[in-house]
């Protein structure tokens, strides 16, 4: 691989310097990380089928990494860590030879520790031979997700180009432009809201209606209100951005954050420097999105049950602006939000069957085979004379510790996470 130093100056432009390199892997996590649509992880299995991973539950989820290198990798493992968490994780996953700008997805089974609405932290340790890669992390949160009809909502698709709805109100200074409505881009056809960049000082913003901000949830676990938005900026990384702040009871607007509020997904990702920004110092999206992501915000505590406005503001410093510059957004909802949880693991009970072997691949016979639960809870099994043993009456979705007894041979414990009848555990001697 070619490998280029890009040196970034203030209004200046930006210097490049090649330096020759070879073909070097570099893994990281599929899509944009998450463990939502697009992103690097997914639920595939779960002992309480409610599309979301509950307290207690061992569920079996996939992990995709990329190869965002310019070479393969060897023999990548990944390894699922017991923290954050994650309970009886299995073992390594061998993701092998991971091609340049290939993706490649492994199963991991786990059981998960926490209160409803808590938030896990899968940790996956990355190593390819001799090369450590150091860890990843994807979250899940504990329990389902209901939200509520939605009190506030705009997609812009109403108007035509470049008129705002009825109630949205732009301003701006210096040489900012107001915002409008554009078809340029968007979440939902044909309109998004867009307020472009300007390479001197100004500052423009959007500021909705007011509207009544609901009250939490009367039900479920972690009732809250959030705001969700699609959102997409193209800026001159920290000179240049946006922030989201909030009126509430026609009080003055301050920063969501400062008001209460905090990102859930799609937050801040930089600060705005020394600049002669009127944003500087301050926390906001800047740089680029690289398209639309979402937004989403839990709404401070004290905006509950009251009136309140939104304002998004972008501004701009002396310096560069790259084409097409500004902030756009799209597609947004207020909603009550709780999570509900599986109290236990809905389970059937199977039967867990196999054989002990000799080395020759006949049975072993008299061989004590024991089943341990996540309780410590043991049965035991004897081997016929064909080495067949069983076990009947197994809760499903549970994960279970396996281990052989015998006189002249030893077998490797085993860790079995059973989901349905199971006929072929066998074990051989080490």
């Amino acid at each position: 691989v070619h490998r280029v130093l890009r040196i970034a100056t203030h209004g200046r432009g930006m210097f490049e310097i090649g330096i020759p390199g070879v073909g070097i892997a570099v893994p990281r996590p599929a899509g944009d990380g998450t463990s939502g649509p697009g992103g690097a992880s997914a639920i595939q299995t779960e002992s309480c089928p409610n599309a979301a991973i509950d307290p207690n539950e061992t569920a079996t989820i996939s992990y995709a990494i990329t190869n965002i290198g310019g070479g393969p990798t060897a023999n990548l493992t990944a390894t699922l860590q017991a923290s954050g968490g994650v309970t009886l994780p299995t073992g390594p996953q061998n993701y092998g030879a991971i091609a340049p700008g290939a993706t490649v997805a492994k199963n991991f089974t786990f059981k998960a520790a926490g209160n409803c609405g808590d938030t896990i932290t899968l940790t996956f340790q990355l190593q390819d031979g001799g090369t450590n890669y150091g860890t990843v992390t994807v979250n899940y949160i504990l329990g389902a997700s209901v939200v509520s009809a939605s009190t506030f909502s705009e997609n812009f698709d109403g108007v035509g180009a470049p008129t705002l709805p009825a109630g949205w109100v732009t301003a701006n200074t210096g040489t900012a432009p107001a915002w409008v409505t554009s078809t340029t881009a968007s979440d939902t056809p044909l309109n998004s809201a867009f307020g472009g960049g300007t390479a001197t000082p100004g500052d423009n913003s959007l500021t909705s209606p007011t509207f009544v901000v609901p009250a939490a949830p009367g039900s479920g676990t972690d009732a809250h209100v959030e705001l969700s938005f699609r959102n997409s900026y193209n800026t001159e990384g920290g000179f240049d951005g946006g922030v989201l702040e909030i009126s509430i009871s026609a009080g003055p607007f301050i920063d969501i954050v400062t008001a209460g509020g905090s990102f859930i997904a799609g937050g801040y990702n930089g600060v705005i420097g020394i600049t002669d920004s009127v944003l500087t110092g301050r926390q906001a999206w800047t740089g680029t999105s690289g398209g639309f992501i979402t937004t989403t915000v839990r709404m401070p505590t004290a905006s509950l049950g009251q009136n309140a406005q939104l304002r998004w503001r972008t501004a701009y410093d002396t310096g560069t602006s790259p084409v097409g510059a500004g902030l756009r957004i799209d597609t947004v909802s207020v909603n009550g939000v709780t999570r509900t949880c599986c109290t236990s693991p809905t389970a059937a009970n199977v039967s867990v069957s196999g054989r002990v072997l000799m080395p020759d691949g006949n049975g072993l016979r008299n061989a004590v085979v024991s089943m341990a639960d996540q309780n410590g809870v043991t049965r035991t099994a004897i081997s016929n004379s064909f080495g067949w043993y069983r076990f009947d009456n197994v809760e499903s979705g549970q994960t279970y510790f396996m281990a052989v007894r015998a006189k002249k041979f030893s077998f490797s414990t085993r860790l079995l996470n059973v989901s349905d009848e199971m006929t072929d555990v066998d074990f051989a001697p080490e």
